[in-house]
């Protein structure tokens, strides 16, 4: 149906995201940042490539130019919720941010969570509703939680860096709220 193919699109457009914000943490310019914020906060690459943290560069059209040039329609791109418009123009929702991906429990991409390392407000900004993300019935961690386990109890914590940390510490059965209550 066309809703099935949408949501599909949906998702092939979030995995292209991400490949793409996971390769600008290992080959932007402006790497050295969010490495170095990373590092500090006691995160080792594994864990990083683990939950498949990334980066989201400096710049207001990153992710709309790499998109676009993957044959993506604006519409598809505007319903995926990764880029704003203003006044006619399209810019990057993301930029200058520690990206980490949102994904439900099959492991699909459904919208990211940016972080800013610098004095940047919000010091973080979710994807916005969009027909695949939910944002007050997603928890962050959960794919990698239950990936290849039975999972008796899960510890519930406030934050993306919170997740990754617990789990390098060797805690797996670790999520996070969104920043708002469970619904």
């Amino acid at each position: 149906t066309y809703k099935e193919t949408s949501y599909k699109r949906l998702y092939d457009i979030m995995d292209l995201a991400n490949n793409f914000y996971n390769n600008q943490l290992r080959k932007s310019a402006t790497k050295e940042l969010p490495i170095e914020y990373l590092k500090n906060r006691g995160l080792s690459g594994e864990i990083a490539r683990r939950f498949q943290v990334g980066w989201a560069p400096p710049g207001w059209n990153n992710i709309l130019n790499h998109l676009s040039k993957q044959s993506i329609p604006n519409n598809l791109i505007v319903d995926s919720g990764l880029i704003n418009e203003s006044r006619g123009k399209k810019f990057d929702r993301l930029r200058s941010r520690i990206t980490f991906p949102i994904k439900n429990r099959r492991g699909q991409v459904l919208g990211f969570g940016g972080r800013t390392i610098n004095n940047d407000k919000p010091k973080y900004l979710n994807s916005p509703e969009t027909n695949i993300f939910h944002k007050g019935s997603t928890i962050y961690g959960i794919h990698e939680a239950i990936i290849g386990k039975k999972i008796n109890n899960l510890i519930i914590t406030e934050g993306y860096l919170d997740v990754i940390s617990l789990s390098q510490a060797g805690l797996t059965n670790v999520v996070a709220t969104l920043g708002t209550a469970i619904t």
